[in-house]
């Protein structure tokens, strides 16, 4: 049923929020990314692109638009499958809760 569906997604979503999990995983993240040299790298982009582009002649949005999917592409794959390990745990946990 859809609308079950639609309600036990909510009802995940809510529990990642008020259970702080969004929060540890977010710091997660930025752990690991550090560790790795990811946010480094990704200065490194942004100054390239201000350097390519001239300084005044640049904004946040050009910036962010040019560096988004090459900075998400550097995120390293053992990051990535350690946060879906982490998230996916967490949803299997509410949904047994859920199911009792």
């Amino acid at each position: 049923d859809k609308m079950a569906d639609e309600r036990t997604k909510e009802s995940v979503e809510t529990a990642f929020l008020s259970t702080g999990e969004r929060e540890r995983v977010k710091d997660l993240l930025q752990s690991r990314l550090r560790e790795h040299g990811w946010h480094n790298e990704v200065k490194r982009l942004i100054r390239e692109t201000i350097k390519n582009r001239g300084i005044s002649d640049v904004s946040v949005e050009e910036i962010y638009s040019d560096v988004r999917a090459e900075a998400r592409s550097k995120v390293p794959d053992e990051v990535k499958r350690e946060l879906l390990a982490v998230i996916s745990n967490f949803v299997r946990k509410q949904l047994d809760i859920e199911e009792m």
